[in-house]
């Protein structure tokens, strides 16, 4: 199984330059790449990789400022500032070995004659994830990897322009738990080499009817108990997270400090409950998340 007859920046070079239809790109540096998991990074609006993913418009993007990444960065000893600009793909290109025979596993899964295959590194997988789980619908985390391997292939693809339509682009989050992406055709079909694993939980309802039961034999003084308790958790998570959401967390103590200033010499259980209900409110609204609360009407 003979790895591809180029090196993996010599496919990479020309892949990134012929995506890039804007100027707003970014790639990392060899050290930073291993803190953040990809090699390249654009605000693409090239249709051909959406549309390899049945996506019908690009993406917004996001600011890496915004990502938890930066927790990593400013690790370093000497932190630097990320791209002040959105960014919505996010690429990490691999170097595939050529493959002849087919293994029945494979073959029962379309895999039908010779094919390519990469290997996975298992903490860039993580970094990936954690990226992916983060866009939220505002960006593409993908591998990138030539569905050809010699050399005369590449030249070609490179003269032609045409080595995004001839690599396969396999979703990052797709592949999480997997060390091996196997693929016989462009685009982003495939086969994870990992048995697939059955995984069955409780349906939603269920574990809500769950939640109700359990709170059938709170009292009232519980319920605010419960409420102070969940505003110091939420402090307690902004202190975590402060050095690497730094906007988010400089606005939620903005609106803690006006809260705080409209109960400033308020006392009793109900300004007690009304400030501990606004604190919760404001770190979900500074940090984009919703609250829903669990009860019967």
């Amino acid at each position: 199984m003979p790895s591809a007859e180029f090196e993996e920046r010599e496919f990479e070079t020309p892949l990134y330059s012929q995506l890039q239809h804007t100027r707003l790109v970014w790639s990392p540096g060899q050290v930073l790449e291993g803190h953040v998991g990809f090699d390249y990074a654009a605000l693409c609006m090239d249709s051909r990789i959406w549309d390899i993913h049945d996506i019908e418009a690009p993406f917004a993007g996001v600011l890496l400022d915004d990502l938890r990444m930066r927790w990593h960065i400013r690790r370093a000893r000497n932190p630097r500032p990320l791209p002040n600009f959105e960014l919505n793909l996010f690429l990490q290109a691999k170097r595939p070995e050529y493959i002849k025979r087919v293994a029945s596993k494979l073959r029962q899964r379309g895999i039908n004659g010779p094919y390519w295959r990469f290997n996975i590194e298992s903490m860039q997988q993580q970094l990936l994830d954690s990226l992916a789980g983060q866009m939220q619908g505002k960006g593409l985390v993908c591998y990138a990897s030539p569905a050809f391997h010699r050399l005369s292939q590449l030249y070609s693809h490179i003269t032609s322009g045409t080595i995004v339509e001839n690599s396969t682009f396999p979703d990052a989050s797709v592949l999480s738990g997997h060390s091996k992406w196997n693929y016989g055709q462009p685009g982003n079909v495939g086969v994870a080499n990992v048995e697939p694993r059955y995984v069955e939980g409780d349906p939603l309802l269920e574990r809500l009817s769950s939640l109700l039961s359990d709170q059938s034999h709170f009292d009232e003084g519980e319920y605010l108990g419960h409420l102070k308790r969940l505003s110091e958790i939420v402090l307690s998570c902004v202190e975590q997270v402060s050095q690497s959401q730094e906007s988010r967390t400089a606005l939620f103590f903005q609106r803690l400090s006006s809260i705080n200033n409209v109960f400033d010499g308020a006392d009793g259980p109900e300004s007690s409950a009304v400030r501990s209900f606004l604190t919760v409110q404001a770190f979900c609204k500074s940090f984009g998340l919703r609250w829903f609360a669990v009860g019967r009407k």
